[in-house]
Order: structure tokens, then C-alpha cells, then sequence
């Protein structure tokens, strides 16, 4: 089959990068091995962010987000309303066949059921290895997640994953009502992570996540978070995954003509473990570098992600490792400083960077310490005039 580019998975950023590579006049191959619509654990919760990217997903939106709910055990919960959406709620399955259909529309190829088994260099290109054949091209894509077949042809996966469950709970009595146009995000009650309420259409998306290292039995987790939120279950449907951390520096240019996207990259928000913006971005960003053209589009590729991400995903490492060291420390500060909530959701939607806002929660703390260190100056200044007077009455007396 004659192609430039074979794109390994039909998720967001494999579907991302076909529909830049087709529109660009690019020849591109995607191998799915599921048959769309499938399936998918997810939360299925968007942000904003999406939006940038030029992505209209208005036909599959099923709820909008404007107030978030933010608790943590044993802690009163702080609530936030917005007067813009905070997030958006789909269903992969309908959210990414769209994806995929309109990368389809633009010209992509895809062979749905053809499941990617391993790959490797050849002179000039790249041999995929399928159970529905071997297909041969210039350049390969990477869309098939963290511990698919690009991932282990080319590379140790990463030990460095978080372990997620979704349960999508039905016919809860009054439950899914309660829940329309908000979300619960509670931190502490998984080591490392946090538990979730998202509603969609017909039902809830509720769900843990933890650190692989840190946590034993998901489920365990999921039971307890739910028994302490009161929500009830007569029905549901449960699943998991892996999310993998991504590195202080990120790599995802494999080879001189492998590039990986998404999951594969691990371009993945190390707080929340939101992938389909990064996803999505970095489709379309393989499909500028290989667009352009050169004999370097692997370190083109390269450099164009690092631009977009690296110093954004290590402000949000580091806002992750504060809040999951010390959870109840710091939600009491966020409700301590309702600044900083303001400030928070303006990161989840994308009108605040993490770095920015950790420079912002330092200038708060500065600010903070150099009026505590007044006021206490204040303090000490008038017992030494206080404690002057006394001695002067003294003397006087």
C-alpha cells in the first residue's frame, strides 16, 4: 500500500494527526484495531482547552460544566461556579469516532479490526507488523497508547503509570439529577491521586485514580470514596487503565521516523490525568513537523513539543507532588485563599498556565509571610512602647 505516513491507533491523537496529515496532501494509513464505535474507559470529561485547537465536538457534548465541587477527607467542601464552562462532558465512543470520521472525511485511509503486533526500522522507512498484514512507509506515527505495540517495539514502557477505574454507575435513584452541570474532584482519599464525579446523558461517571506504586486494590478505593460521597449503585459498569507519568524531559520522537502522540508520549497532565487535549495537540503538531517536510522532522517534532508542553507539564509536576504529599494541607490553604481556587480553574480551562500560576501562589505566600513578619513587628514595636509606659509609671510613682 502506498503511503507516507501509517498512524498506529485511531484514538484522539492518532485521528488528530491523520486529519492534519490529509488535509496537509499527506497519503496516511490509520491501523485501529478496535471496530468504531468502541468502547473506551474514560471519564469522558473535557476542558476547555480543546476548544483552541479548532476541534467543534458540540454535537456529542452530553453535559456542561460550570460549578466544580473540591473535597478531601474529613474536610467541608469547597464549591466553585463559574459563569464560563468549566468543562465538557462525552462519551469517547461517540467523541472519538467523530474525530476519526472527520480525518476520514479529509481523505485519511483507516482499517478498522487491524490490530498492530510490533514494528521496526527498514532501509528508507518503517515495517508495521499487523494481524491483518505488513504495511511499509516512510515515517510511523505512535497513537496506540502507553503500552502499545510502538511503545514495546521501540521502547521499555514506562514503570512511572497511575492505575485508573471508572465505574458508570446506572439507575441510581435521584443520583445522576444531582449532579447535572457540576463535578467532584476529592483529593487524598487514594494515595497520590484523587476520586471523581462526572455526569453525562444517562448516567455517572464516577472513578479513582492513584499511583501505581502507592495503591493496592483499586477497587477497595472506589468503594470507599463512593460510601463516603453517599452516592448509591444498583448498576454499573466498571473498567481501567493505565496513565503514564510524563518525564522531566519529554522525548517523544523515538527514532528518525517514529513519532509518538498522546498516551505513547506520555504527554499527559501529571495532576489530573487529562490526556485528549495532549492528545489531540500533538497529532496535529506531527502532523506540522512531517507537513514541513526536511530531512529532521523527528527533531522538528521534537522541539515543537517540548515548546508547547514541557515547561507546562513540569509546573503541573510540581503542583502535583505538593497537593498529593500533603492533600488536606493544602485544600485548607485553597479554602483559606479563595484567590487561589479562582486561579486553579483558570488552569483546568486553560486561561492560566501551571507555571504561571505557581508564580502567583509564590508571590501570594511572599506577600503573605512579609505581612505576617509586619504585623508581628507591629506587635512587638507596641509591647516595647507599652512596656516603656509601664515603666515610666513606675519611676513615677
Amino acid at each position: 500500500m502506498d503511503v507516507d505516513v501509517v498512524v498506529a491507533g485511531g484514538g484522539p491523537g492518532g485521528a488528530a494527526a491523520a486529519h492534519g496529515l490529509a488535509q496537509a496532501g499527506v497519503a496516511v494509513l490509520v491501523l485501529e484495531k478496535a471496530r468504531f464505535p468502541r468502547q473506551k474507559a474514560c471519564g469522558g470529561c473535557l476542558s476547555p482547552k480543546v476548544l483552541s485547537l479548532g476541534v467543534d465536538f458540540g454535537e456529542v457534548v452530553e453535559d456542561v460544566i460550570e460549578e466544580a465541587v473540591f473535597a478531601a477527607p474529613g474536610e467541608t467542601a469547597i464549591t466553585y461556579r463559574s459563569h464560563t464552562p468549566l468543562a465538557y462532558m462525552v462519551r469517547r465512543e461517540r467523541f472519538d469516532q467523530l474525530l476519526l470520521n472527520r480525518a476520514e472525511a479529509m481523505g485519511a485511509r483507516v482499517l478498522f479490526g487491524c490490530r498492530v503486533l510490533q514494528a521496526r526500522e527498514i532501509a528508507g522507512g518503517v515495517e508495521v507488523v499487523s494481524d491483518r498484514g505488513t504495511f511499509r512507509a516512510p515515517l510511523l506515527i505512535g497513537g496506540d497508547g502507553a503500552l502499545g505495540a510502538t511503545v514495546r517495539s521501540f521502547r521499555r514502557p514506562s514503570s512511572r503509570i497511575a492505575l485508573a477505574m471508572d465505574a458508570r454507575l446506572f439507575g441510581a435513584d435521584g443520583a445522576h439529577a444531582a449532579w447535572r452541570g457540576k463535578v467532584l474532584i476529592d483529593f487524598g482519599g487514594v494515595p497520590f491521586g484523587y476520586g471523581w464525579i462526572f455526569p453525562t446523558a444517562c448516567d455517572l461517571s464516577t472513578g479513582v485514580l492513584g499511583a501505581k506504586k502507592k495503591v493496592d486494590r483499586l477497587p477497595g478505593y472506589l468503594d470507599r470514596f463512593l460510601d463516603r460521597q453517599g452516592v448509591q449503585r444498583d448498576s454499573k459498569r466498571v473498567a481501567g487503565w493505565p496513565i503514564p507519568y510524563p518525564a522531566w524531559s519529554l522525548r517523544p520522537a523515538i527514532s528518525p521516523r517514529v513519532l509518538l502522540v498522546g498516551d505513547a508520549a506520555a504527554l499527559v497532565d501529571p495532576l489530573t490525568g487529562e490526556g485528549i487535549y495532549y492528545a489531540i495537540r500533538s497529532g496535529l503538531i506531527a502532523a506540522q513537523a512531517i507537513a514541513e517536510g526536511g530531512p529532521r522532522v523527528a527533531d522538528r517534532y521534537q522541539q515543537l513539543i517540548r515548546d508547547a508542553f514541557q515547561q507546562d507539564l513540569r509546573g503541573a509536576a510540581m503542583l502535583a507532588a505538593l497537593i498529593h504529599r500533603a492533600p488536606e494541607v493544602s485544600f485548607r490553604a485553597l479554602r483559606r485563599h479563595p484567590g487561589a481556587i479562582e486561579a486553579f480553574a483558570a488552569v483546568l480551562v486553560g486561561r492560566l498556565s501551571y507555571a504561571a500560576f505557581l508564580r502567583k501562589m509564590a508571590r501570594g505566600c511572599l506577600a503573605a509571610g512579609w505581612h505576617s513578619l509586619v504585623r508581628a513587628s507591629r506587635w512587638r514595636q507596641d509591647d516595647r512602647v507599652a512596656g516603656t509606659q509601664r515603666s515610666g509609671l513606675r519611676t513615677e510613682g
